[in-house]
């Protein structure tokens, strides 16, 4: 279909073309290349994707095959590099793909970023059980050696209701 655009196959043949010896010095069918690849192909993707006939990721599949298919019948002549049709392709069907990674990208990073803030606040509340666990365990230990729990307190600074609270547990 697009060499039906592309070529004037007059005196070629198929073999010909296929083989990569014929010239596309037409100015013309570079620009009617161009537009057959953007109004005939990708848009009816983007059409019928955006009316739900076809899903996002076959809409990506069908332009990244369409890239394929252009890759292996014409990106490798110099009048598709030099005419701009190769970069064109490549900026019309990479982008799509670039804003879908780009939103995967967004979504996983906000989960990753609510991840990092429940962490950090488990985190957080782990040091403080730490902080409060050697705590309890001074505390036993002191009225263990045999000191009154005002000694306890004054000396940890902390209320004597904890220190006596604890004192209740340990009798």
């Amino acid at each position: 279909m697009f060499y039906k655009y592309f070529l004037s196959v007059n005196d070629e043949s198929y073999d010909t073309i296929l083989a990569g010896k014929c010239q596309f010095a037409h100015p013309q069918n570079l620009d009617r290349l161009k537009k057959l690849i953007l109004n005939d192909i990708l848009k009816p993707i983007e059409d019928n994707c955006e009316s739900g006939n076809i899903e996002a990721s076959d809409a990506v599949s069908l332009k990244e095959l369409t890239l394929k298919l252009y890759d292996h019948l014409y990106a490798h002549y110099y009048e598709m590099i030099n005419g701009g049709v190769n970069s064109m392709v490549n900026d019309v069907l990479e982008l799509e793909s670039d804003k879908i990674i780009a939103r995967i990208r967004a979504e996983f990073a906000d989960e990753l970023e609510q991840t990092k803030e429940q962490l950090e606040e488990a985190r957080e509340e782990t040091e403080q059980a730490k902080a409060e666990a050697e705590k309890t365990k001074e505390i036993i230990r002191q009225l263990r050696a045999g000191k009154e729990i005002a000694e306890v307190a004054d000396e940890l600074q902390i209320s004597t209701d904890k220190v006596n609270e604890i004192a209740e547990l340990l009798k």
